[in-house]
């Protein structure tokens, strides 16, 4: 009989979490075992998409590095500034949202020392810093950056995530702050879209806003196009973050009210209202910054870009919505397919994303 997660007897070193993981793991190479041909197919799939997207980074890379060695050159500090301070905040949010699970994980009613917790966040942490150095160091490195530049970005990778911890990491006191009430406990009566606003206006809270103000301290003093810039990546920033929080309601309606006698229809329509708005306002914030910046001939590209992009992440989202650990593969796939389309035949660009679409609502409607 094979022991359990945790137990009173265990050793302080044992980290029932990485216990858990491992027999999911085996779980799931068991099921991958199971089916040899479809893991062989998707296997095939996940490295011809692997594939493209790294030719297609390939032939982006040029320009990127140009524009960023240009960036870098008129900009040095600054930049540097709003890039450690872009990955403080972040860092902030993961560190809030993982102690939070933390606590609300199956595992926290056992007796687990605290000493396993706040290890797991440090590894956490210590792998984004890794993954941040790599990456970053990379780009430096590729648009022919001085040594000290990469000095520079690895002690400030450090510094920033080394102060996300705001807290002690095996703090149990108030419940988490993206805790929020639903909206059926309301007594005027709630709705999809109300559920949905909540989790928006959630999104562009005071508290989590107040790190961004910095970003306008740090433009340089007599570039009015650099405020703009910094004004814009923060309004898309928090529109991109409404809209995954809107279409995230998709995964948390599905996980409460699948036993409900409720049509599938209905409730993904209903879903579909903030979605849509906030897809209008990042519309307009784009037309905006194209008319100030006198390329208003780009618009109807990206407008239209835009938004299929938009109802095809809706459309995965809503297919997907019984098991959201795929859904950043499932788009991803149906993403580089129309890439792949709009590179070798752009005439099939429009009847294969209609196909797709047709096939991943009719997959939702049947769920």
């Amino acid at each position: 009989m094979r022991a359990g997660l945790c137990s009173a007897m265990d050793p302080p070193s044992h980290n029932p979490y990485q216990r858990e993981r491992r027999l999911l793991l085996q779980n799931r190479i068991a099921a991958w075992r199971a089916q040899p041909d479809e893991s062989l197919f998707h296997g095939l799939a996940l490295l011809a998409a692997a594939t493209l997207g790294v030719v297609i980074l390939v032939q982006a890379l040029p320009s990127v590095l140009a524009a960023l060695s240009q960036a870098i050159t008129r900009w040095p500090l600054p930049l540097l500034a709003a890039s450690l301070l872009l990955i403080h905040i972040r860092h902030v949010e993961l560190m809030r949202t993982r102690r939070a699970r933390l606590r609300l994980h199956w595992l926290a009613a056992q007796p687990i020392p605290a000493s396993v917790s706040r290890r797991l966040l440090l590894r956490l942490q210590a792998f984004h810093f890794l993954a941040y150095c790599i990456g970053g160091g990379g780009l430096l490195y590729l648009a022919d950056q001085p040594p000290l530049a990469l000095v520079l970005w690895i002690a400030g990778c450090g510094i920033a995530i080394a102060m996300a911890n705001t807290y002690r990491l095996d703090r149990a006191g108030s419940p988490p702050s993206n805790t929020r009430l639903m909206p059926f406990a309301v007594r005027s009566g709630g709705s999809f879209w109300r559920w949905q606003w909540i989790e928006v206006c959630a999104v562009a809270a005071p508290r989590r806003l107040a790190h961004a103000l910095w970003l306008f301290l740090l433009a340089p003093a007599g570039h009015w196009s650099a405020t703009l810039i910094a004004l814009v990546l923060v309004l898309i920033y928090l529109l991109l973050a409404a809209w995954t929080s809107s279409v995230g309601v998709l995964v948390k309606a599905q996980h409460w009210l699948h036993t409900q006698p409720l049509q599938s229809k209905r409730w993904l329509l209903d879903c579909l209202r903030v979605p849509l708005l906030i897809l209008a306002c990042l519309s307009a914030l784009m037309v905006l910054t194209l008319a100030a910046t006198a390329s208003l001939r780009y618009a109807p590209p990206l407008l239209l870009g835009m938004s299929a992009i938009a109802l095809l992440h809706y459309a995965c989202a809503a297919a997907e919505r019984r098991h959201p650990r795929r859904l950043q593969l499932v788009f991803a796939l149906h993403l580089l397919v129309l890439l792949a389309a709009l590179q070798s035949l752009p005439l099939l660009l429009a009847p294969l994303w209609i196909a797709q679409l047709f096939l991943l609502i009719r997959r939702s409607l049947r769920d």
